[in-house]
């Protein structure tokens, strides 16, 4: 009996030793897995860190936005006379395409007044033409910026300080460059060589100043000035213009904030720009320095801005045109910045929300010290009504 006892017991120890064996095995796994999981989500917080600013915001938009794009409803054709093969209409429509790509835009723009031709210009290198707007569609007196006839607001998006626009390109044929430099070499001969190195700069990744994403970070981490960056994609042959980014401060010495921006947008599809390009001979230069600051990292002092009143006053503004890799794209991306440097006494606030009350058309409205305490359009309807209740 004794003895049964005695073997019962060494066998539960058995099993209470082969229980903590499985237990501590099962505990350095998990230990063996907690850390590998530690180094990576560090690793992935050091990447985060690390990519820049512009970077991640485009590529967590651009994803979001290929996703909405990607949903649709298919549904199977049936077979019927109307869905055979039609020889004579694909060659129809072969044509059609034919003649298209050889065709181009023809339409008013702000070039000097030696240059009879209007056109708006659509290069593969994806310079843009300045050209003074149609006071119609103009957000007060600011001017329309000149990306808007080549592309269209797709989406727009509030990060932080940053307002972000998300462009598609408008399908509009390519404007051979040949016919754009024989237009060009009537006016000046000077604007037809910054033009030509502007475009083979664009397309020549030789010329590119390349940093990676730490020294892009940094860069954006500088900056502490009224800004606004155009983000471009190298796709093979051509440059495809993704994403618009602004702080609060350019829109501020506009005399205009985010809601009236996006607001305007929403209305026109359009994007305003505080700049008036000259018509007459004098703009032959300024075209010339606008092709060539876009060239080289240059800036340029006694730049005139115009606000949402009309109001001009000087400013400096600073080009950058910086280049990263995309390994995951392979493609190169052009980050075009355009910072100011400006006098703080051409900021008002109480501009600001003047031109707002004038936008909304909010004349009733009392006289507001801060931006965010500005009630809602929907709660002052009753208020703009010039009649008077009548007590029961």
């Amino acid at each position: 009996m004794q003895n049964l006892i005695k073997i019962s017991q060494m066998g539960i120890i058995r099993i209470k030793i082969v229980l903590y064996r499985i237990f501590m095995t099962n505990l350095s796994c998990f230990i063996l897995f907690q850390s590998i999981y530690l180094s990576i989500y560090k690793n992935n917080q050091q990447e985060k860190k690390s990519i820049s600013m512009l970077t991640s915001s485009r590529k967590s938009i651009s994803q979001e936005y290929q996703l909405l794009i990607q949903k649709h409803i298919s549904k199977p054709k049936q077979k019927n006379q109307f869905t055979k093969k039609d020889d004579f209409a694909e060659e129809f429509k072969k044509k059609k395409i034919k003649q298209k790509d050889q065709e181009f835009v023809v339409v008013q723009i702000g070039l000097p007044k030696t240059i009879k031709s209007n056109n708006i210009f659509r290069l593969h290198s994806n310079v843009q033409f300045p050209r003074n707007a149609n006071s119609c569609y103009q957000l007060g007196d600011l001017n329309i910026d000149f990306y808007s006839y080549n592309y269209k607001i797709v989406r727009l998006d509030r990060r932080d300080n940053l307002t972000i626009v998300t462009y598609d390109p408008i399908d509009r044929p390519f404007m051979p460059v040949e016919t754009v430099k024989e237009m060009l070499g009537k006016g000046d001969e000077r604007l037809l060589q910054t033009f030509e190195k502007l475009h083979k700069k664009k397309l020549d990744v030789n010329q590119y100043q390349i940093l990676d994403q730490q020294a892009l970070l940094a860069f954006e981490n500088s900056i502490t000035k009224p800004f606004i960056a155009y983000v471009s994609k190298v796709e093979k042959d051509r440059v495809v213009t993704k994403h618009r980014i602004m702080n609060h401060l350019y829109l501020a010495y506009q005399g205009i904030n985010e809601e009236m921006l996006i607001h305007y947008a929403q209305e026109t599809g359009l994007m305003t720009i505080p700049f008036y390009f000259s018509e007459n001979d004098y703009n032959t230069q300024h075209l010339s320095n606008f092709f060539l600051l876009n060239t080289y990292n240059n800036n340029v002092n006694n730049m005139i801005l115009t606000n949402y009143r009309g109001e001009k006053f000087p400013i400096q503004v600073t080009f950058h045109s910086l280049y990263t890799y995309d390994p995951e794209e392979q493609c190169y991306y052009e980050h075009l910045f355009f910072i100011w440097d400006v006098e703080k006494k051409y900021l008002s606030k109480q501009k600001i929300l003047e031109n707002y009350q004038d936008y909304f058309n909010l004349k009733s409205l009392p006289s507001f010290t801060t931006l965010p305490t500005l009630p809602d359009i929907t709660e002052l309807e009753e208020k703009r009504c010039g009649f008077k209740k009548k007590d029961a």
